[in-house]
């Protein structure tokens, strides 16, 4: 493994993809092979669910600080840490299937917005969420801002950002941001039982949900709304709603194609 760490691909179960962090001497800080690595799983995901995680006792501390130079050379810096623009994060938000967080530890700046942008999170009694940007003397970018507000309560942004403080498990799962607290030794088998769940479903209906609210989430424009209002239509006539009607007025488990 290089300096630069890696994104571990897996496959636990049929159609579930698992992508790992594995980047341990850096805290799973997110460099830029990692960050195309997850920008290729997203825009690949074709079909099942996607499983996010890290390597250890931590999620992701953030964005790669390693790169920006000493002195700190400005314009890197504003390239690379927190920018407005990260395509991973675009791809996250674009991807075709359901994607499930599990926070096998802290997620901190980058590694929270990654976390943030999943569907449905999961985490370990040890894990919390921060942004230390005041700890860096960081300004955040405004769309990065954004992407956080989408994922919780600006209240709580505001306590990250300007209390510095920091959300611990139970009360980002009180906030409803993580659905559930499980044991370090537990994790990976419960949200591998929450991907099932995901594929019992009609794969149709799911990835459009899905799609939805993430768009929703991030306040969409008319055009995207109008979007959406076209893929519900489409979805009134699919083979999934019809079997899914059909098994609900059977009282049996759906078949779906």
């Amino acid at each position: 493994m290089s300096g630069a760490g890696r994104l571990v691909v897996e496959r636990p179960a049929e159609g579930v993809t698992l992508l790992r962090i594995e980047r341990p001497e850096r805290h799973g800080a997110l460099s830029g092979e990692i960050l195309e690595a997850l920008c290729r799983a997203f825009s690949g995901a074709e079909d099942g669910c996607v499983v996010l995680t890290g390597t250890g006792e931590i999620f992701s501390a953030g964005y790669d600080l390693s790169g920006i130079g000493d002195p700190v050379d400005p314009e890197i810096a504003d390239a690379t840490i927190a920018p407005e623009e990260v395509p991973a994060l675009e791809e996250l938000r674009a991807c075709r299937v359901p994607v499930l967080c599990a926070l096998n530890g802290p997620a901190l700046g980058g590694g929270l917005e990654l976390a943030l942008g999943c569907d449905v999170r999961f985490a370990v009694p040890g894990a919390y969420l921060a942004a230390p940007a005041g700890k860096l003397g960081l300004v955040y970018a405004p769309r990065g801002l954004e992407r956080l507000l989408a994922g919780l309560p600006a209240a709580a942004v505001a306590e990250l950002f300007v209390l510095g403080r920091r959300i611990e498990a139970d009360r980002a799962c009180a906030l409803g941001v993580v659905t559930e607290v499980v044991a370090p030794q537990d994790l990976e088998r419960t949200v591998l039982d929450a991907a099932q769940e995901v594929l019992a479903q009609s794969p149709s209906a799911v990835r459009a949900n899905a799609r939805a609210l993430r768009e929703l989430r991030a306040g969409p424009s008319d055009e995207v709304r109008a979007q959406l209002a076209d893929v519900r239509r489409a979805g009134m006539r699919s083979a999934d709603f019809a079997e899914g009607v059909a098994a609900f007025r059977g009282r049996r488990t759906p078949r779906w194609g």
